[in-house]
């Protein structure tokens, strides 16, 4: 019974060059935002999926190096992403309480290396 849902998107990257002696280095810096809308129809009873509607926000920063050699190109990025699930209420008639609230967030962060041959 799942249903098709429509994710809009919207998110932002500023990219610049540092000056003078790092001239060869450059970095971005990233901002995104993201609605989910839960594909999961409400549920009578008690699920292990996160069927929750969410807001995500998501973050990064990468710094890149252009050598002069063989190495075309060095970075590192680090991303994060913090998730808000919206609150869903569930009615299960074999529990008492009858009604489960279901919220809360998920944050995740982490770093690449890229490299270019």
């Amino acid at each position: 019974d799942l249903k098709d849902v429509w994710v809009p998107k919207i998110g932002f990257e500023y990219r610049d060059k540092l000056k003078g002696k790092l001239s060869r280095t450059e970095y971005a810096l990233r901002l995104g935002y993201l609605y989910y809308p839960s594909p999961w129809p409400q549920m009578p009873e008690g699920t292990t999926d996160i069927d929750n509607d969410a807001h995500n926000f998501t973050g990064g920063f990468a710094l890149g190096y252009y050598p002069k050699k063989r190495l075309h190109y060095i970075g590192i990025d680090y991303f994060w992403e913090y998730i808000h699930l919206v609150e869903r209420r569930h009615e299960d008639l074999s529990r008492n309480p009858a009604v489960i609230t279901s919220d809360g967030y998920v944050i995740y962060s982490g770093f690449a290396i890229t490299m270019k041959i």
